[in-house]
């Protein structure tokens, strides 16, 4: 998956303004689509749910219609490429829209893919049914090595229990407990690491991390996602 994108990125720099990519003249009015749900029975759409992290790297092209970004399925080494993302199902703002647009590859995705057709050829758009936004700007998560979860809270029998049970993303696997949480590499301060490891722990599972191994063989916290309405933590 990586030198897939990474071939697609480099070394064309010069093709995206030549291409006339992006232009209005191969834009499609993604309003025909159906708005996504999480439904899967009231799906129209035949793809799976699923989550992605998006790519930094620019996406160039030789000639329209093109592709305008890339993504990664995380936990699968799956990747896309996207035509345009449908935002519509979060019935975001005029401004928060943008402001989405413009940081994409600093969230977590979920939404299914659809299909629409631009200058005769068929382009394949990200449905987002839910956006995350990344927690840490010091460090960043590897989508090609690391393992994506949703974290909860752990049903504990009996002393000592677990600090949260965490389930992969993508995939059919039974929970995990973990008994520590190394939250140190995301660089909080006291109070924000405390609030961050309160909401892993909330019943209902609306943070989702991503952890990598270290040289060590330890296991460490390389990004938490936290819905794009979140408040901002403290």
């Amino acid at each position: 998956m990586g030198t897939l994108l990474r071939t697609l990125a480099l070394g064309i720099a010069f093709s995206a303004t030549i291409s006339g990519c992006g232009t209005g003249a191969e834009d499609t009015d993604i309003d025909s689509l159906p708005i996504v749900t999480e439904d899967d029975k009231a799906d129209t759409t035949g793809s799976q749910l699923v989550w992605v992290r998006p790519s930094s790297f620019p996406v160039y092209c030789f000639a329209p219609p093109c592709a305008t970004k890339q993504v990664a399925e995380v936990n699968t080494g799956e990747a896309r490429l996207i035509y345009k993302y449908d935002w519509r199902a979060l019935k975001l703002t005029s401004t928060e829209l943008v402001t989405a647009e413009a940081n994409h590859f600093n969230m977590m995705l979920r939404g299914r893919y659809n299909t629409v057709k631009v200058s005769g050829q068929n382009m394949t758009v990200l449905q987002i049914s839910r956006a995350s936004m990344k927690v840490s700007t010091t460090t960043d998560d590897n989508p090609e090595k690391d393992g994506f979860y949703l974290t909860k809270e752990a049903v504990c029998g009996k002393q000592p229990c677990p600090v949260v049970q965490a389930e992969l993303v993508n995939k059919t696997a039974a929970p995990e407990l973990w008994n520590t949480v190394d939250l140190s590499r995301l660089g909080l301060s006291t109070s924000a690491e405390a609030s961050l490891l309160a909401e892993m722990k909330d019943k209902t599972g609306q943070v989702y991390v991503s952890q990598s191994t270290t040289p060590t063989g330890n296991k460490q916290i390389s990004q938490a996602f936290r819905s794009i309405k979140s408040p901002t933590l403290k």
